[in-house]
């Protein structure tokens, strides 16, 4: 079975286990489409091995997701408690949090670790610190996250290290720039003013109260969206989290920006070679509601069964996608490359059309397209490297790098290239979108459909 021919895209965070060259080789060829790196752990050198190693391993978008207003434990090691135990945390103690917000707490809060998998609740308060008691018995590890549902912190949105991971990523060129805990447009438009310069992509993290309250204007103005249910599941009733993670992708699809699912899809894999039932029916309903891609986390970084759980979470994916069906309302079309994409879907529906070729300058018409999910694949032509790996990440797009220029008469350069390289078949209806008569491509205003032996003759 080929796992890299499923339309649905697998993001995997790259840790111990799976950062040498070899692992991520076999990682690629289980499913994986693109990697992660969480700056919540390690050093700036460290990241650009793991950069370097995903490199030479496969040509994948690698998205670096940096902290944000991220609350973490702090700690030399861990600390076990019983139900009941009391701890003081501050400066001087032997648990700190990595932003002082003794002066936002009050006694009665209660204090969410790791996911929300451990329960504290503040008793009293000091001068420079306040204890917290355990609700159950647990283990404080190092940097593992820290939420107070509820609470406004007014935490600054970029940490100085976030902003050396983001001097880092423009140098090295990474794909996209993940920002943890989106509270609004204005997080998004800072962040791209830092990024000025570059095409490095942003895809808006949305686990907390603000983002949700904000989500439409944020989806707006971003690149792409994560459904975090991790932390969001801890900041919001879990009961809130599927119906949440439903109403963001559909908004997302009807825009066409791009939507990841994350956070505990394979969570039992972690130490089991084989998932829960429950998570196969997760993933299987995450590629129903209409995700353009699923993330790994602890899978992938810690867990004992890397290409394993890569390889489970894409035969379930490929088993799910013949019954994806998105509804995408009509709306007045902002563009000329939008009303194409709604062309481009009727006509799919309409005749057997066997492959969509979408000649792209920014892969924004290629997008527009895949948001109807219409499980034709897309092959979106680019002669940018950087564009082409960014399109690795969205649904049933199979982008392909044409470094010749294209763009005068592309539709005949562009079939003869695809048929010498055995992309496209004698027997084939194919589509092509194209810009044609306008510099570079940089607008969609054309459609052809060609059956693949008659466009041969003009070879």
């Amino acid at each position: 079975m080929n796992y890299l021919k499923k339309d649905t895209k697998i993001l995997c965070t790259i840790g111990p286990v799976s950062a040498d060259s070899r692992t991520l080789k076999r990682m690629h060829q289980a499913g994986m489409n693109a990697a992660r790196i969480n700056t919540a752990h390690g050093s700036i050198a460290e990241y650009k091995k793991i950069i370097a190693s995903v490199r030479r391993a496969a040509d994948i978008p690698i998205i670096l997701d940096i902290k944000g207003p991220d609350l973490r434990v702090v700690c030399e090691k861990d600390i076990s408690l019983k139900k009941g135990d009391e701890i003081k945390v501050g400066k001087k103690c032997k648990i700190n949090l990595n932003f002082d917000i003794k002066d936002k707490v009050k006694k009665g809060d209660k204090i969410l670790i790791h996911d929300g998998k451990y329960c504290f609740r503040i008793i009293s308060k000091g001068k420079d610190s306040f204890t917290m008691k355990a609700c159950e018995n647990c283990i404080i590890s190092p940097n593992k996250n820290a939420n107070l549902p509820g609470k406004v912190l007014g935490l600054p949105m970029l940490s100085k290290k976030d902003l050396q991971s983001i001097n880092m990523a423009k140098t090295e060129k990474v794909e996209y720039i993940a920002l943890s805990f989106c509270r609004s447009v204005d997080d998004v438009e800072n962040l791209r003013k830092k990024l000025k310069g570059s095409r490095i992509k942003i895809i808006s993290k949305i686990e907390n109260h603000e983002g949700i309250d904000n989500i439409e204007e944020i989806i707006k103005c971003s690149d792409g969206i994560m459904v975090a249910r991790g932390d969001l599941g801890v900041e919001v009733a879990q009961e809130e989290v599927p119906i949440l993670q439903k109403k963001i992708i559909k908004s997302c699809n009807q825009k066409g920006k791009l939507v990841i699912v994350a956070t505990q899809m394979l969570e039992s894999m972690v130490e089991n070679s084989n998932p829960t039932r429950a998570e196969t029916s997760d993933i299987a309903n995450a590629v129903l509601d209409g995700a353009d891609c699923l993330m790994l986390s602890e899978e992938t970084a810690i867990g004992k069964y890397p290409v394993e759980a890569i390889r489970i979470m894409s035969k379930i994916s490929l088993n799910a996608e013949p019954e994806v069906d998105i509804d995408i309302i009509e709306e007045e079309a902002e563009n000329t490359s939008e009303l194409i994409s709604h062309s481009v879907h009727t006509l799919a529906k309409t005749l057997k059309i066997n492959k969509i070729i979408c000649p792209t300058y920014s892969g924004y018409t290629a997008a527009k397209i895949a948001r109807f999910r219409m499980n034709i694949p897309i092959i979106a032509i680019t002669s940018s490297d950087m564009i082409k790996r960014q399109l690795m990440l969205y649904y049933a797009i199979e982008p392909i790098n044409y470094k010749s220029n294209f763009w005068d008469h592309p539709i005949i350069k562009i079939a003869k290239y695809l048929y010498k390289k055995k992309l496209i078949k004698k027997d084939e209806k194919i589509l092509f979108t194209a810009g044609l008569h306008v510099k570079n491509g940089k607008k969609t205003n054309t459609i052809q459909i060609h059956d693949v032996e008659d466009i041969i003759d003009y070879f």
